[in-house]
């Protein structure tokens, strides 16, 4: 059962990430900017904290391949993409944050996703497992953690909206897919994908230009769907690593 995760006392920490992301991504020194305090913490102890939570919800570890992979899209993603991505991962390694995905990916699009509903969610899964204080202010994050993905906006009264993923942000959730085994139309059905929020035909586009880039093989031919990463795979070195 779930008890601690990241959003019993953050949220994805979209800003601290990436100003590590960008100090560290083209030197890989990722564990060192952390030492050196570029998430600009004032205190020790919020550091220490910050830090323990960034690495155990995105591990900045090179031999974990989602990681890996994101580490090198990273710097060519517009912030957009960033932040989309940002949340594939994190839904990856964050359960109450994927169990959060229906709520807002079924909200249409300007219509409200409150912290009430993210704390009704949350009270139906797991009943009695938090007091009510813990309850509410996780509700709150994970509606944050939301917002700072660009899928929902506004101050007071929280709405729905729809970032869109451009050519980065769709090649991740589609090699997320295939890293944890999914294969074909599966892929398509797959919670990465899923949580791009854009139609099936819009992924589909975009993994026609992904292909035209080199970032990865897609075929489509009557009810035949095949997504391959050999350049990827090949220029990153994947095969082996965890995922």
């Amino acid at each position: 059962m779930i008890t601690t995760t990241i959003h019993t006392s953050r949220t994805i920490m979209f800003a601290e990430l990436a100003r590590v992301m960008n100090y560290a991504a083209g030197s890989g020194t990722f564990h060192d900017s952390l030492s050196e305090n570029v998430v600009g913490k004032r205190t020790k102890s919020n550091l220490d904290k910050t830090n323990i939570l960034l690495q155990k919800l995105y591990t900045f570890n090179p031999q974990y391949a989602p990681f890996r992979a994101f580490a090198y899209l990273w710097p060519l993603a517009s912030e957009t993409d960033q932040r989309i991505m940002t949340l594939l991962l994190a839904l990856t390694r964050e359960p109450l944050l994927a169990e959060s995905a229906d709520l807002v990916l079924n909200t249409r699009l300007g219509e409200a996703a409150t912290v009430g509903q993210f704390l009704e969610g949350l009270e139906h899964r797991h009943p009695e497992r938090y007091s009510k204080g813990s309850a509410h202010a996780i509700a709150q994050r994970l509606a944050s953690s939301w917002k700072q993905a660009g899928y929902l906006e506004g101050k007071v009264k929280t709405r729905r909206v729809q970032p869109q993923p451009q050519l980065y942000a769709v090649t991740y959730a589609l090699l997320l897919a295939y890293l944890h085994g999914e294969r074909g139309e599966f892929i398509l059905r797959s919670k990465w994908v899923q949580a791009l929020g854009v139609p099936e035909a819009e992924v589909r586009k975009l993994a026609a230009e992904a292909a035209l880039h080199n970032l990865l093989q897609y075929q489509a031919a009557a009810a035949v769907t095949v997504f391959a990463f050999p350049q990827l795979y090949k220029m990153l070195d994947l095969h082996g690593l965890e995922s």
